[in-house]
């Protein structure tokens, strides 16, 4: 199904003929009903003459098929095992590019090869004598620098490789800046004054490590789930595979009673952590175990309506006649920090 899917992208950003589409989606539909009503998608090749199509609009690409940017974005690759650069060696980020750094683990492992009993016709696999490296799999985009690439020249390619492209120079120019940015020092005056917050954040995050033998439980019996699953449908699609996953790794969590415990961390919470009441060590933690979104919300700034002449002229009256800024806020309808924002300038 994905080599038909990226037959049609490809054709499309060709601007294939009306005929030649319907020749493409037909052959599309009959691989999907295929197994289901047991269709001889491979006659469906020929009568649709997708061999054909292939040849014309990726017969220059060897890879898998796809022949457009569109359609190799998520293709995956299989490389020699690699990990980040270790800190002794200048660490997983070039401090110059922003650009991460990798390196071969240099792990191998033995070769097989596939032998067919020449009486019983029954396949085996023996090992040839010979160490091979680990391989490992990654989408072609990521490791490709220059999106453009991949691309066959199409428009929507070029427009598509240039957003591309600018992600990758954002993305590089964020671990730069991060490089520069030194952690909070914790400070043993804000833990005294947080100290409420401090006990509140330990006991989330003590909950969630108690979360964690249940869940590595769940995710074992998740993979032997998922194992089965394959040995017994060796054709499945990706998109398919990761369903199964999702199922398996829910029926697993039911059977183990873990739960994915995520620490809820208030604004207040969030002061003491931006005070340096919390550890850096300790903050890690926290952080591995909370949802980022409710991080970024907290951490970004907020923007803050000005007060209009009337409402700045109402409140300071109110103030002037012994009013708490409280109750001016609530009497206006604005929040407290407009009010003090409005009120000192």
């Amino acid at each position: 199904m994905g080599s038909v899917s990226n037959l049609i992208t490809d054709m499309s950003l060709h601007h294939a003929n009306t005929e030649e589409l319907a020749r493409a989606i037909r052959h599309s539909m009959v691989v999907i009903d295929a197994q289901k009503h047991e269709l001889d998608f491979l006659q469906s090749e020929k009568d649709n003459g997708i061999r054909q199509l292939k040849e014309k609009y990726q017969g220059g690409k060897k890879r898998g098929g796809a022949s457009t940017l569109i359609s190799q974005k998520r293709a995956i690759d299989r490389i020699d095992e690699i990990t980040e650069r270790p800190p002794s060696r200048g660490g997983p980020i070039d401090p110059v590019t922003g650009k991460k750094v990798f390196e071969l683990t240099g792990r191998t492992r033995p070769e097989y090869k596939t032998v067919t009993d020449p009486v019983t016709g029954q396949k085996t696999k023996v090992q040839t004598g010979r160490m091979v490296p680990v391989k490992t799999k990654v989408h072609r985009l990521a490791i490709t620098e220059d999106a453009f690439a991949l691309s066959s020249g199409t428009l929507m390619e070029s427009i598509y490789a240039e957003h591309s492209n600018r992600l990758k120079a954002m993305a590089n120019d964020a671990r730069k800046e991060a490089l520069t940015l030194k952690s909070l020092p914790q400070s043993e005056s804000a833990k005294k004054v947080y100290k409420s917050e401090v006990d509140s954040l330990n006991n989330k995050l003590a909950i969630a490590k108690r979360n964690a033998p249940l869940e590595a439980h769940a995710q074992i019996i998740a993979n032997d789930i998922v194992s089965q699953t394959r040995q017994a449908n060796p054709n499945m699609e990706a998109e398919e595979l990761t369903k199964i996953k999702q199922y398996a790794l829910n029926e697993a969590r039911a059977r183990t009673g873990a739960q994915k415990t995520r620490i809820d961390i208030t604004q207040p919470e969030w002061d003491a952590i931006q005070a340096g009441a919390i550890s850096k060590s300790r903050l890690d933690q926290i952080l591995t175990n909370t949802d980022l979104d409710v991080v970024k919300r907290l951490a970004m700034p907020r923007t803050t309506r000005a007060l209009s002449r009337s409402e700045l002229s109402r409140a300071r009256a109110m103030s002037e006649s012994g009013y708490t800024e409280e109750e001016i806020a609530d009497h206006l309808g604005i929040g407290l920090t407009t009010l003090k924002i409005g009120l000192s300038q």
